[in-house]
């Protein structure tokens, strides 16, 4: 995605269905390449994408859902 004027998580999703919103630490998270990597982001809606990192899949169940539980 190169440029979105999405101003919410659901305006998102119609152009970019595998994103979901990280409750509890206020990030999105991006599916990327057949769900193999995880793109985790902080958006301002409507301003700007800041890129967190991209991890594979299982760093980010290591980092992320273990650390929810």
């Amino acid at each position: 995605m190169k440029q979105s004027k999405a101003s919410s998580l659901v305006e998102m999703q119609q152009s970019v269905s595998d994103v979901e919103y990280m409750k509890g630490f206020d990030r999105y998270c991006f599916n990327i390449k057949g769900n193999d990597y995880r793109l985790i982001a902080r958006i301002t809606w409507g301003i700007t994408v800041f890129v967190i990192e991209i991890l594979t899949h299982a760093e980010y169940t290591v980092k992320y859902v273990r650390r929810k539980k």
